[in-house]
Formats: structure tokens, sequence, C-alpha cells
């Protein structure tokens, strides 16, 4: 009877493994057809002239499939509600690979792939959110383009002369 049990348990953590290496797997594939096709909006630098918000998706080397609907959604909620503000540079987006730039990780306490949110007047950070709750939110859609949409708005209704 003991033996059944170690059988099955080491059945479901091999089937486990097996079902998160074929999602990452996935992932990476995905990404890598974006890149491919061009599909990724240019990280725009920060320009010190302008105040901006600059939606960060934080991301890691490798994605899975959540992380990239979530990355597509911050896409969707910039072209579909910031389209005028992302063409006059007041919104700009930018990818960061946490893994990578470990110094943005570090100054934002990035553990995992999430979305910050930081409000630049003439060129310095005034203040910044992280996005957590994306995570709760990816799987339905409206809501989450309400969520980022509401933190956008607030942000660029605090810059000087800002329109929400």
């Amino acid at each position: 009877m003991n033996k059944d049990k170690t059988i099955s348990v080491l059945k479901y953590a091999l089937l486990s493994f097996v079902l998160v290496t074929i999602g990452f797997a996935i992932g990476k594939e995905v990404t890598l057809r974006r890149v491919a096709q061009g599909r990724f909006l240019d990280a725009t630098p920060v320009d010190a002239s302008v105040n901006q918000v600059v939606v960060s998706y934080a991301h890691a080397t490798i994605r899975c499939v959540s992380c990239n609907t979530i990355e597509r959604l911050v896409q969707e909620t910039l072209d579909e509600q910031f389209a005028e503000a992302v063409a006059l540079g007041n919104v700009v987006f930018q990818e960061v690979n946490f893994q990578e730039d470990t110094a943005f990780a570090k100054q934002y306490e990035i553990v995992a792939n999430c979305v910050v949110l930081r409000q630049i007047q003439q060129g310095q950070e005034t203040q910044y959110q992280r996005l957590d709750k994306v995570w709760e939110l990816y799987e339905d859609a409206p809501a989450f383009k309400q969520y980022l949409g509401d933190a956008i708005r607030s942000y660029l209704g605090d810059l000087p002369g800002g329109d929400a």
C-alpha cells in the first residue's frame, strides 16, 4: 500500500513537471514568433523634456502563456485607451527583462513578472506603483483594462497640465 502511494505521488510530480515544462516551451515559442513578426512595441526612452507616464512591463527571460497574455493586454489597453497620449509621448511603454536588469528589479522589488507605472516630471521620477493585481485580472480582459487604464489616467491627471 505504501509503495502504491509513493508511485502515485511520483506520477503526479512527473506529470506536473512535464506540464510546466510544456507551458514554458509554448511561452518561449510564442515570444520568439512575436519578435520575428515585429509585434512588440518599441521601448521608447524616457524624454526629460516631457512629463510622462512610463508603463513598464517587467518580465523574465522565459515567458509563460499567462505572462504573454498580460503583455498583450497592456498593449491593447494602451492602443484602445491611450493612443493619442502614446503618440504625443505622454505615455511610454517599456519592456524590461528584470532578470537582466537587476538594478530595475531591485529598485522596484520585482521578483516576478509585473507592470510598473512610473510618473516622470522634468526627467525625474516623482512616484511609481507596481500593479501586482494584473495577475488576478489577466483572465478577465475588461477588468484588467479598467484597472490598468484607471491607474494610468490617475498618473496622467497628476502631471502638471495633465489631462486624464
